[in-house]
């Protein structure tokens, strides 16, 4: 054991006496006012800043966003975060709400100016949607005649308001239901749902009913038509005394009618009719209002039963008050109201007339030469409404026209007059 300490004992000495000779020799070898090499420094490599690091990718709102904050909270610098953006840059555009963005987050105009700067373009806007090309379903034709022309249309989802050409208006519309209104000053408008059908010509004629003023001023333009087609100033002159001889058929309450030759005279105040066949005959004499019936013919006669002379007294009675002079006398002097919903002058087809008074009414109708077809007459009070009357082929007397046919139909049914007359008094003439 001492031999092996005593060895490496040794050894070690050797060791070190190497290690001093080995340094003097290098010392000695040097050149005079050489410095000794200068060893290399140990220390170790520089790392780069990654938040500034222009590598680094763009900074992204939402991350400028959160470094503001930062800042605001003192933890960051705006002076570090004006050089990251600076050499990164930002993948956001400066558009209006983005830089309202910044300022509302406390960004400084320095920084906001740069941020323009270095922000990239807006991008363009998206391209417009190619426009789908509707095929559109063929349309259908609505024509409007309207009556009386002209009419204004008025069509829900068609062209503006358009009038009428002799009545007439044409517009092209979608199929489906639209609403038309048709309108003319005077009149009162109508409104209507049409079915438009594709393809197809679609049709809507209207008939429009003046209002209360216009047919107050129909009323009176056809009533002083009606007077004048009757002779107008004449027929106080032509009618105030004439005669006329001809037939009358009478019926009866079950409609069964009786043959009767019929004289009549009229003068101003008084009037006499006469009634004659082979069962006898009645002569109705009136004065006034005031009337008297009595057998008429020769003395040995024949004698109408009693049943008969009423039917014939009250007929003779009813063509006294409604022969055509008198009811057109008591029309004219009676200062009635008359009202229309036409005033085709001159005439052109029927026309109607209405006239109302205080206690009566009458409703006329007129032919194409405005004179009275038939007229009805109706009582406020009820009585003797009903009654209707006809006149037919009218004869000039004078420069007036009467009627040859007169029909006066009882309001109790079947009960009524027809009076033919076939000449007139020679005191007035007749054509």
């Amino acid at each position: 054991m001492l031999k092996k300490n005593r060895f490496w004992y040794q050894r070690q000495v050797q060791a070190v006496l190497l290690c001093i000779v080995w340094i003097s020799l290098s010392v000695s070898s040097a050149q005079p006012g050489q410095k000794p090499p200068v060893p290399v420094s140990q220390n170790p490599r520089q790392t780069v800043d990654d938040f500034l690091n222009p590598a680094s990718p763009p900074i992204t709102l939402a991350k400028l966003l959160d470094l503001l904050q930062r800042v605001r909270e003192d933890i960051e610098t705006e002076g570090r975060l004006i050089r990251a953006i600076d050499a990164r840059g930002v993948d956001f555009p400066m558009t209006p709400a983005n830089e309202q963005t910044i300022a509302t987050a406390k960004g400084s105009a320095k920084l906001i100016e740069l941020l323009k700067r270095k922000a990239p373009p807006p991008p363009p806007p998206p391209p417009p949607p190619t426009p789908v090309e509707e095929k559109e379903e063929p349309r259908g034709v609505l024509t409007v005649q309207c009556e009386p022309a002209e009419c204004e249309i008025a069509v829900q989802g068609g062209p503006p308001p358009l009038g009428t050409k002799n009545g007439t208006a044409s517009v092209q519309l979608p199929p489906g239901v639209t609403l038309v209104d048709i309108s003319k000053p005077g009149y009162l408008g109508q409104h209507h749902s049409v079915g438009i059908k594709s393809g197809a010509d679609n049709s809507l004629s209207v008939i429009l009913d003046p209002d209360a003023g216009t047919q107050a001023e129909f009323g009176a333009r056809l009533f002083k038509a009606m007077v004048e087609a009757a002779g107008g100033e004449a027929t106080h002159k032509d009618f105030a005394v004439f005669s006329a001889t001809g037939s009358a058929t009478l019926f009866d309450a079950a409609g069964s009618g009786t043959e009767w030759n019929l004289t009549v005279t009229f003068r101003p105040g008084q009037s006499s009719l006469e009634a004659k066949n082979s069962a006898g005959g009645l002569k109705l004499e009136c004065r006034g209002e005031t009337c008297q019936a009595q057998s008429a013919g020769k003395l040995l006669a024949k004698r109408l039963s009693k049943e008969q002379a009423q039917l014939l007294e009250t007929n003779l009675r009813q063509f006294r008050t409604y022969h055509f002079a008198a009811l057109l006398n008591h029309l004219t002097s009676a200062g009635m109201d008359a009202t229309a919903k036409t005033a085709n002058i001159p005439g052109s087809g029927e026309q109607h007339l209405h006239l109302e008074g205080k206690s009566e009414a009458y409703n006329i109708s007129l032919d194409a030469q405005l004179l009275p077809a038939f007229l009805t007459f109706e009582s406020k009070t009820g009585l003797g409404s009903g009654l209707t009357l006809g006149f037919a082929d009218y004869a000039l007397v004078g420069a007036s026209r009467y009627p040859r046919t007169t029909e006066i139909k009882l309001p109790d049914g079947k009960q009524g007059l027809r009076v033919r007359f076939g000449q007139f008094g020679s005191q007035t003439g007749v054509k």
